[in-house]
């Protein structure tokens, strides 16, 4: 996330908190952490975004279309990787990175390699917002859509660099891990979108509605309750799937 920060500002730190989990040197692949979700200044305001996939719009992923960059410079000249696949886990944002073999490239991630400071950011598109209860709170970027994944040298929060774990993963384990980690995120999707149906309520509204059916119409309780629930749930999951197209 792009920043501009005043030095001293209570409770001030980076929304990134990047770290590398694991690397494969051979495809140049990394797993870090991009974002905890934590209150920054943005345009003038403090913000936080939430960290869920109903709010994260992730599909740019998805279509292999969020680069990796320096410094946030939207340019040919500093693109250097790209984000094979993002993911939310435990209130954090954590992404697959994959490096290019340009002479940038190269350097960054020999950099990354050799354990020196290099820090990672987002950037993102606010989308929807919701204002604070209370003057000073951060506001809350309750819809909003990963753009890019950056490097930097100068962040935030000191805390915020990418480190370095080796990992034995062979390239078909990297294979896998990637293809696991983006059905994840559309499984993510999909679940926050059947929640914003009220997936949970309409469940429930189809086993008492077929006990009062079944009464009213003298038929079997259970036959109807099972086939009012199937259809309710068929109902769901089709309202979602047209909605992660």
């Amino acid at each position: 996330m792009m920043l501009d920060l005043p030095p001293g500002t209570p409770g001030a730190r980076s929304a990134v908190s990047a770290r590398c989990l694991a690397k494969d040197e051979r495809r140049r692949l990394c797993e870090v952490v991009v974002s905890t979700g934590a209150a920054t200044w943005q345009h003038g305001h403090l913000g936080r975004p939430a960290m869920n996939a109903a709010a994260g719009d992730l599909t740019l992923v998805e279509a292999g279309n969020v680069p990796l960059l320096i410094a946030h410079d939207p340019t040919l000249e500093a693109l250097v990787g790209i984000v094979e696949a993002a993911w939310f886990d435990g209130g954090e944002l954590r992404a697959i990175l994959r490096y290019g073999t340009s002479v940038k490239a190269e350097a960054v991630w020999r950099q990354v390699c050799d354990d020196l400071p290099v820090r990672a950011s987002m950037g993102l598109k606010i989308l929807e917002i919701e204002p604070p209860e209370e003057e000073g709170d951060p506001i809350l970027y309750t819809s909003w859509r990963l753009d890019e994944v950056s490097l930097a040298l100068f962040g935030k929060d000191a805390g915020a660099r990418v480190r370095v774990e080796e990992t034995p993963a062979s390239r078909d384990e990297w294979a896998r891990m990637v293809s696991e980690k983006r059905d994840l995120a559309l499984v993510q999707r999909f679940d926050a979108f059947l929640d914003q149906f009220g997936a949970a309520h309409w469940r429930g509204w189809s086993g008492a509605a077929a006990d009062e059916l079944a009464d009213e119409f003298g038929v079997s309780a259970e036959k109807l309750r099972s086939a009012l629930a199937r259809r309710v749930e068929s109902q769901l999951q089709d309202m979602a799937a047209r909605r992660c197209k």
